[in-house]
């Protein structure tokens, strides 16, 4: 099927980067990080870093199952990606050797359509703009085909949907979580991270997920609970943050070079324990750390 749209794929894949001017090629590499799944896990860790839990929880879950979906058509199309030889291919994509559908236009459009209700009209706009812009950084930096992008938007907002609806049907439904529920979403969070190990074949990635998830589930199980920090605090917290974050990730970096850090790294057990502990560290090590020892001094 894929077959049949690959020569009307090429002929519109050349027009577009046919008119494309030089200055636009670090804008598209700019934009093209908004569809990155590492930018969407920093800002749900500093959400939780806030403590704003919930809402740090359910945008790592548009993170995950958006990777999920993305994953598992690449891997069921094996569609090839624009080749070097026919096009202007400035970028390269770590996740797969696949282009269909584009990941970075599954997970804006799955973005967009999870927190647009809880956005104002301003902002709203903003992230409705990036959908169509990444996926267009990423005609332009010859990474996919048109098609991969369209089917990336569709994909998207039919995973964002679904997850904005869970979760509404979670809160009117007065929905009281149980330990059963709680080990069965952690059963299938953990399914999901193997699907994505298994079709994006993305160590770090899957390593810093699960890592998360870990910590957070661990925290709701000893019944810790966060507050709701000033902007003040809450910066020497996200300072703090960071700074044991380059620490836990400060082996694997020495080890295998700065690439790493950008969720890209090689399949090793070294990166994997890593950004686990660089994930179990954000959800858990440092609310932990911050209200134990800080916190408390404070008091």
């Amino acid at each position: 099927m894929i077959e049949l749209i690959r020569p009307l794929d090429a002929q519109l894949l050349s027009a577009i980067q046919g008119i494309v001017l030089p200055w636009a090629i670090p804008l598209a590499l700019a934009v093209t990080f908004v569809g990155n799944p590492s930018l969407w896990i920093i800002i749900a860790v500093l959400l939780h870093w806030f403590g704003w839990d919930d809402e740090s929880f359910y945008l790592m879950n548009v993170v995950l199952f958006s990777s999920v979906a993305a994953g598992i058509v690449k891997f069921a199309v094996a569609a090839p990606r624009p080749s070097a030889e026919k096009f202007t291919v400035i970028a390269k994509d770590f996740y797969t050797g696949w282009s269909f559908p584009s990941g970075h236009s599954t997970l804006i459009a799955a973005v967009w359509a999870y927190l647009h209700k809880y956005l104002g009209k301003i902002a709203g706009f903003v992230l409705l703009l990036a959908v169509p812009l990444v996926a267009l950084s990423r005609l332009v930096l010859g990474v996919h085909f048109p098609s991969d992008v369209v089917a990336g938007i569709i994909l998207g907002l039919g995973v964002g949907y679904a997850l904005l609806w869970l979760r509404q049907k979670v809160r009117h439904s007065h929905f009281k979580p149980s330990k059963v529920m709680d080990s069965l979403a952690i059963a299938g969070i953990l399914i999901a991270g193997l699907l994505v190990l298994v079709f994006l074949q993305n160590i770090p990635l899957v390593a810093v997920l699960l890592g998360y998830y870990v910590g957070f589930f661990l925290l709701k199980e000893i019944g810790f609970e966060q507050k709701k920090e000033e902007l003040a605090t809450g910066l020497w917290k996200v300072a703090a943050g960071c700074i044991g974050t380059g620490l836990v990730l400060l082996p694997i970096v020495l080890f295998s070079g700065f690439g790493v850090i950008a969720l890209h790294s090689e399949t090793t057990a070294a990166a994997f324990v890593s950004f686990g502990a660089a994930g179990f560290w954000a959800s858990f090590g440092l609310p932990w750390l911050w209200k134990k020892l800080i916190m408390k001094k404070e008091q």
